[in-house]
């Protein structure tokens, strides 16, 4: 089974629907994935996406074809379907959603037995299966079933609600007001359950989940226009903007200016390794200021691949209690090992209500850096082109140490600069980082240069 456009990644298979993603498609996907789990129960979610109900369907009845009963959640967020993989004793999730990607994309995030997303060899056992042909389905009697849940964003909530990490109280005492937009997508429901039990007086912006977004739903700070504003004309302590599948989240402080997702993540950190202890895990894209927070409790940081499960796996693997991408994606394994935005909701309103400051106090305590991410496209070049790109880079920065945990980092006395593939799109990721506009606006530079003529060469 090899389709034009799809995508396969740590962050599953993802396409543009008609153009890779399609019904049969997600069918004999999803009845590969049952059929490689083995026995046992299927958790399925989905986001607001309009594809997402076509998806579902198709979805459900290959996993149904191939034997498995399925646990159907309806549309919620992808770590509640996580959650409820590791409630139920399920055998795997997949959580239909194109994350942070336009409304044409939609996709099949895939979780195993332990409710994270699926290892790079696990993926790569999955993937063999799919390219050897098309699924097996079994006979009329060994059909699975499918059952319901709508209870499981309750749920998400009682497992937030009891980390010692959050204090609801705390929060209550506070009478925080904040601003949550939920970009139509699946965040809503539950991040309303969530608010309305810590007590916190909630403006909403396009929180139903009608998957119809009113922007680009990437949470970056470019699309985060109309929750600034609001947030300066109700006069909130905290504006907060979700993603489709609402595993991140991006913040804007009292004045309406949105703070950078890298910071989202720092803020948190600082507010809680004193309290858990241990090292830090962030991945390699994830902004140089970690360290200095690390290094200011004490801690040391563990960086890993791009892709939510390689963060996840090390955290596991080395008792890590707290980590994440600087994508605005946390984590706590206590919680969730996986990205939780609604989790994330609930450590910085915390954070507000336990240290007595504003956001922009809390954002102020992060080393102040500059950060770039941009995309290149390399059309008409193979993987073996792209790897040669990646290969020649170094030479032009003879000055900078060479990392390869993913793709190529390069480190000098200024900054960074990191240019990979990307998981989740067809293209190569550039981002650098630096102290200042000018110094980050030469890593790029030079980096954009030497990409061109490396390409312009190789084709």
């Amino acid at each position: 089974m090899r389709v034009k456009g799809l995508i396969f990644s740590v962050s599953g298979a993802r396409g543009i629907v008609g153009q890779g993603i399609d019904a049969v498609v997600l069918t004999e996907l999803a009845a590969h994935f049952g059929s490689w789990l083995g026995e046992g129960t299927v958790v399925v979610g989905r986001d607001s996406r309009i594809s997402g109900e076509m998806a579902r369907g198709a979805v459900t009845a290959g996993l149904l074809g191939a034997g498995r009963d399925v646990v159907d959640l309806g549309i919620v967020p992808t770590p509640t379907v996580g959650l409820a993989v590791r409630k139920l004793g399920a055998a795997g999730g997949i959580q239909i959603s194109a994350s942070h990607n336009p409304a044409e994309w939609n996709a099949l995030k895939l979780m195993s037995s332990r409710g994270i997303f699926l290892t790079a060899q696990e993926g790569a056992n999955l993937k063999a299966r799919i390219d050897a042909g098309r699924p097996e389905f079994v006979g009329a009697f060994d059909v699975g079933s499918r059952t319901r849940r709508q209870d499981f964003p309750s749920v998400h909530v009682d497992e937030i609600l009891a980390s010692p990490l959050v204090d609801a109280e705390a929060v209550r005492e506070r009478g925080l007001r904040c601003v949550v937009d939920c970009v139509a997508g699946a965040g809503g429901p539950t991040a309303r359950i969530l608010l309305e039990r810590l007590g916190v007086k909630v403006s909403w912006l396009h929180d139903g989940p009608t998957g119809r977004f009113p922007r680009n739903p990437e949470p970056l700070p470019e699309n985060l226009t109309e929750l600034g504003e609001t947030v300066r004309e109700k006069k909130a302590d905290i504006g907060f903007a979700l993603d489709p599948d609402a595993d991140r989240v991006a913040v804007v402080d009292e004045t309406g200016r949105p703070i950078g997702e890298e910071v989202t993540l720092a803020v948190v950190v600082d507010f809680v390794l004193p309290q858990v202890g241990g090292d830090v895990v962030v991945n390699v894209s994830t902004t140089m200021a970690i360290e200095a927070v690390a290094e200011r409790h004490g801690a040391k940081v563990r960086r890993t691949p791009v892709g939510e499960v390689n963060v996840t796996e090390e955290m596991l693997r080395c008792g890590a209690r707290i980590g994440g991408e600087g994508n605005g994606g946390i984590i706590v394994p206590a919680v969730n090992p996986g990205r939780d935005g609604l989790l994330g909701i609930a450590l910085w309103l915390t954070a507000l209500a336990k240290t007595g400051e504003k956001v922009s106090g809390l954002a102020g305590r992060i080393p102040a850096t500059v950060m770039r991410k941009e995309k290149i496209e390399l059309k008409g070049l193979t993987d073996d082109q792209v790897d040669q790109i990646l290969e020649d880079l170094p030479a032009g920065f003879p000055e900078a140490r060479v990392d390869r945990t993913d793709g190529l980092k390069l480190l000098t006395d200024e900054g960074w600069v990191h240019v990979r593939r990307s998981n989740t799109e067809p293209i190569v990721r550039l981002l650098a980082e630096a102290g200042t506009e000018t110094a980050v606006d030469d890593l790029v530079r030079r980096a954009r240069d030497l990409v061109g003529r490396s390409a312009a060469a190789g084709r």
